[in-house]
């Protein structure tokens, strides 16, 4: 399949969680406590990089470690590439290594690297980096001068829930002469995306010269069509100039609008967003005034969209609403009304199948969107689609809009979601829709540790351990193979290069290794059906645990 067919004009799809078996670290946000974790185990790692046939160390690298527990420690190497974390709790830990010009090694683009200890144990093990490629060049304006202020992309094909999406890998922003360099990249092909910083091109939009214009985003060498643009690709610790990118521009139209909430008046808290059809959200930015209901959106250039908002009514219920507009023409557009309704909360409980069972303890029903990314702030509350589970099982969602899948986060390893019932029927792997006048019907979600497990070591063809390679378990039968599916499952490999996928429900499937995968792209049927070719076919029973060694290719 060609990429042209294959993403068509919906390649940029909205961000939507994922219900994937993973070990992919987690960075800190910022202002986030380090914790110390407490423990038996003790931990001691070298980071060193290869120079000249033999290992070098990495000097004052960052450290990051999250345990499986929730604890973090953060720490650097010192002047022998060396840390060492004491007192860690048994499990699976992850352990990020930052340092400009280097990354882990691995067919995969993580920064970190999996490692698991058992009680007590003194383990010692050496994480390895490898020099990172460069791109650079310049960017300009159609009339050849310096485009100051984009940010240009690495980006690869990730997915979405509409789709294919562009996903940026890592991004550098161009300086007075136009020009960029994107740094500490691993090896690999990649889009070049350039777009004018949305939060500065809005609140310049009234300042600029020509307003009523802009530049759109626009890949390498000069198109607005991913599908058009054309790849680079760049081998580990190289660095490629000259990829020189000409900014297309579009007509721009300016526009202001109202949230009103289903009893006419001006809510209060509300959060509101521009959202194109089958793109991302986040191209088009704006503000609201403080204190009042209106928005305005300065740059928006032309095309379909979506208008979507959520308030908090009066009587504290949540109210949504996704109303489409279409901006044909540059200039002041009519001003938007947009007036939110109350959708029903959704009550349910969560069961398991085996009677003798104890539900696990701290789980969490979210109900995932499967066709636009609504607005969310976190002063508006608790996440209406996210519920809490009850030690009774009883959980409750504030409100849904729009196609919903069911899904249980937090489960223990062995666990899986074995149905999903409303009205007596089966929506396991069915989007249903919710919306203003739903009847508030409970859900019903069965668990099971009817599962079985897959583990094993992941090589290279001379039979080296690889770390943080990619392992995907997704069904035999393609036609389950959707977002958020039940049966498709991910983790990456350990440094040790070990892997264990738990959880996996019976049946047929196939498990294959990948390089290079972008975040989501193990749910694009598409990608499956490629990684179908290379992959192991394996039935799974209920309690078996099967051991596949799995080979990555070149």
């Amino acid at each position: 399949m060609t990429l042209h067919a294959h993403l068509g004009n919906a390649v940029r799809a909205a961000v939507a969680a994922m219900t994937v078996v993973s070990l992919t670290a987690q960075v800190p946000r910022p202002g986030e406590a380090t914790v110390e974790p407490t423990g038996t185990a003790r931990l001691a790692c070298r980071v060193s990089v290869s120079q000249d046939d033999h290992q070098v160390p990495v000097r004052r690298a960052a450290v990051t470690l999250r345990t499986s527990t929730g604890g973090l420690f953060e720490t650097f190497t010192d002047t022998n590439g060396q840390f060492e974390f004491p007192n860690l709790p048994a499990g699976d830990h992850t352990v990020s290594v930052e340092k400009a010009g280097f990354i882990v090694a691995g067919p995969d683009f993580e920064r970190s690297v999996g490692i698991r200890v058992g009680e007590g144990e003194q383990r010692t093990v050496e994480i390895r980096m490898v020099r990172a490629a460069a791109l650079e060049g310049r960017v300009s304006t159609p009339a050849g001068e310096p485009a100051r202020g984009v940010v240009v992309s690495a980006t690869l094909i990730g997915y979405g829930p509409t789709g294919p999406r562009p996903e940026a890998i890592r991004s550098a922003t161009t300086d007075d002469l136009g020009r960029y360099r994107i740094h500490t990249l691993p090896a690999g092909e990649f889009f070049l995306a350039a777009a004018p910083d949305a939060l500065e091109a809005a609140a310049n939009s009234g300042r600029a010269a020509d307003p009523m214009t802009g530049f759109a985003r626009t890949y390498f060498p000069g198109t607005t069509f991913v599908d058009q643009a054309r790849r680079v690709s760049i081998g580990r610790g190289e660095s490629q100039t000259g990829l020189d990118i000409v900014m297309a521009t579009v007509p721009l139209a300016s526009m202001n609008g109202r949230v009103l909430d289903a009893a006419g008046a001006p809510p209060e808290r509300f959060a509101v967003r521009v959202q194109p059809v089958g793109g991302v959200s986040g191209d088009v930015r704006g503000f609201s005034a403080v204190g009042s209901n209106t928005f305005t959106y300065p740059g928006v250039p032309p095309g379909a969209y979506w208008l979507l908002a959520s308030v908090v009514g009066a009587d504290g219920r949540f109210e949504f609403a996704a109303q489409p507009f279409d901006v044909a023409a540059p200039g002041r557009q009519p001003e938007v009304v947009v007036t939110t309704a109350p959708v029903p909360a959704i009550a349910g409980v969560v069961v398991t199948d085996d009677p003798g069972a104890q539900l696990p303890r701290g789980l969490r029903v979210v109900a995932v969107e499967t066709l636009y990314e609504l607005p969310f702030r976190a002063d508006l509350g608790e996440r209406p689609d996210e519920g809490t589970v009850g030690r009774d099982g009883v959980f409750r969602l504030g409100g849904l809009f729009g196609p919903r899948l069911f899904r249980v986060e937090r489960l223990p390893p062995g666990w899986a979601l074995a149905s999903v019932e409303r009205d007596g029927a089966d929506i396991s792997d069915r989007a249903v829709a919710f919306g203003p006048g739903e009847p508030a019907t409970p859900v019903r979600l069965v668990l099971t540790r009817r599962t079985a497990t897959l583990a094993g070591l992941v090589t290279d063809a001379a039979g080296t351990p690889i770390a943080s390679a990619r392992v995907v378990v997704f069904p035999e039968d393609a036609a389950r193979r959707h977002q958020a599916s039940r049966f498709i499952a991910t983790t990456r490999s350990l440094v040790t290069g070990e892997y264990v996928i738990e959880g996996v429900l019976p049946g047929r499937y196939l498990v294959a290794t990948a390089r290079g995968l972008a975040t989501g792209a193990w749910e694009d049927p598409a990608t499956l059906t490629r990684l179908a070719t290379s992959a192991v076919p394996v039935v799974v029973a209920a309690g078996d645990r099967l051991a596949l060694s799995l080979t990555v290719k070149p």
